[in-house]
């Protein structure tokens, strides 16, 4: 059954994005929290409030002037937005999830970025992710599963109950995506940053079927077995300039080469997973 566009529901490849990352650092949260911490409960869907947010972020590198950013960057940890995408979000229903002003500056700490930036507390959860039925998930030790970075369309399934309540959310026990109501995507599409956000329709129903892509069980999985936080790369996995691999490693990404005969590439799997790579 064909779905209207604002009865599905959206998911976004913004946190599975390396071209979203942004070289800034922050100094010590006032909760004592690291800025990695602080970015894996906001990425959970955990209600927090301003004081577990950078106020003021930096430019990392002296010789690089940052331009005025996108509508949604990471930076730093956080999730941040520009006011024009933070306007468009609070016409919608947000539930738990919050708006919280931030001031971004060159690596002077006197200069500001152009432009006016909130950080997104995304403090919303729905238990409606259906691992069953989507495709291509990696599975991890702890229980967490991720897709594959290259999501394509209806590759994420979820019940019909992710269609109500809040029109921003994640759903654990899936990592690194988040979701959207249609109706909200279509006012960001409407606003032209329908591409930061990496929209991807998911699959909203119980008797979607599974694809052989799903990477779950057999010989492939092994490697997850051996390390109970690790991530299987899969081959089409990025390939990232090495100014933009310090920024990596700075949001907590671990970072492996791997050399194949005429190929030298890098492979990248978000924190809090270590990279094992398949043999």
């Amino acid at each position: 059954m064909t779905q209207s566009e604002n009865a599905r529901v959206w998911a976004s490849r913004a946190f599975m994005d390396s071209t979203r990352i942004k070289a800034f650092t922050a100094d010590l949260l006032p909760t004592g929290m690291s800025l990695g911490q602080m970015a894996e409960l906001n990425e959970a869907g955990e209600p927090m409030s301003a004081e577990h947010f950078p106020k003021e972020i930096f430019a990392k590198y002296p010789d690089k002037k940052e331009k005025k950013l996108a509508d949604l960057v990471l930076a730093a940890g956080a999730v941040v937005v520009s006011a024009a995408c933070a306007e468009v979000l609070r016409q919608f229903e947000l539930g738990h999830s919050s708006l919280y002003p931030i001031k971004l500056f060159q690596h002077d700490r006197k200069t500001p970025v152009e432009g006016d930036y909130f950080c997104l507390n995304i403090g919303e959860r729905k238990d409606t992710f259906l691992r069953q039925y989507s495709q291509k998930v990696m599975e991890f030790g702890d229980g967490t599963v991720s897709m594959w970075p290259n999501l394509h369309d209806d590759e994420v399934a979820v019940s019909p109950a992710a269609l109500e309540g809040p029109d921003l959310w994640v759903s654990p026990p899936l990592n690194r995506i988040f979701f959207l109501s249609g109706r909200l995507t279509q006012a960001l599409r409407a606003a032209k940053m329908g591409r930061v956000f990496g929209f991807a329709p998911a699959v909203s129903s119980k008797a979607t079927k599974s694809s052989e892509g799903r990477v779950s069980g057999g010989a492939f999985c092994q490697p997850l077995r051996a390390f109970s936080r690790a991530a299987v790369v899969p081959d089409d996995a990025v390939r990232v300039h090495p100014r933009r691999l310090a920024a990596l490693r700075e949001a907590g990404y671990r970072i492996r080469a791997r050399q194949k005969p005429c190929l030298s590439a890098t492979f990248l799997v978000p924190p809090p997973f270590p990279v094992a790579i398949a043999g």
